[in-house]
């Protein structure tokens, strides 16, 4: 039986990136022509997933040159929010994921010795 401890753990680290991603956006929501701070996701081959962050920079014709300008950015609060909310529920799985193969570990050596 083999231990794939990498799947709950990257996951963990994923969730990590997403949920600083979106407080730091939140931070920014104010912040005239502040860019969005977007997290891609990808599948590693030997299981688990990776996250790179990328700034998504305001489109041309939302850019202000008023500093006090708070229409002037591509972050939706709203958004960020939901955003928040899911990254901070799916930090569950991973947890109970990683608990449970611990679990199973431990069983595992218990029989054997």
């Amino acid at each position: 039986m083999s231990f794939n401890f990498s799947i709950p753990l990257t996951g963990i680290g994923v969730n990590f990136t997403r949920l600083h991603a979106t407080a730091d956006n939140i931070a920014r929501h104010n912040v005239p022509n502040a860019a969005k701070t977007r997290v891609n996701q990808q599948s590693l081959p030997k299981g688990g997933v990776e996250a790179t962050t990328e700034r998504i920079p305001v489109p041309p014709e939302l850019q202000s040159a008023d500093p006090y300008s708070y229409d002037s950015t591509n972050i939706d609060y709203a958004e960020e929010s939901v955003n928040h909310i899911v990254t901070k529920t799916a930090f569950r799985p991973n947890f109970r994921v990683a608990e449970v193969m611990d679990e199973m570990f431990s069983t595992l050596i218990n029989i054997k010795v």
